[in-house]
């Protein structure tokens, strides 16, 4: 079951050590870890670094990758890199 933005935002993704700019009622990427908007789309990557930069020290915030995922098919995109990297979540077979 995939989730979709209800409003365009900044998503992090401590797992993967990414940081997204979703678009509004884009899938969110199918990835190991959880994706927990942060701040509104409405400031520039920068501006959101920053922020994370202070409110979480020990996150290294400007060693993020980041990447503006504005439709679907750039997260079926997106979503091929995770698997490269080994950071795609699988579907867990059905038990019992």
């Amino acid at each position: 079951m995939s989730t979709r933005s209800p409003r365009t935002a900044y998503y992090l993704n401590r797992a993967t050590r990414g940081l997204a700019l979703v678009a509004r009622s884009v899938r969110l990427p199918a990835s190991v870890g959880t994706w927990v908007p942060i701040a509104s789309g409405m400031e520039p990557p920068w501006k959101v670094s920053e922020m994370l930069a202070a409110t979480f020290p020990g996150l290294d915030a400007k060693s993020l990758s980041f990447i503006a995922l504005l439709s679907d098919d750039e997260v079926d995109e997106f979503e091929k890199e995770l698997d490269k990297a080994g950071l795609l979540m699988r579907d867990l077979p059905e038990t019992g």
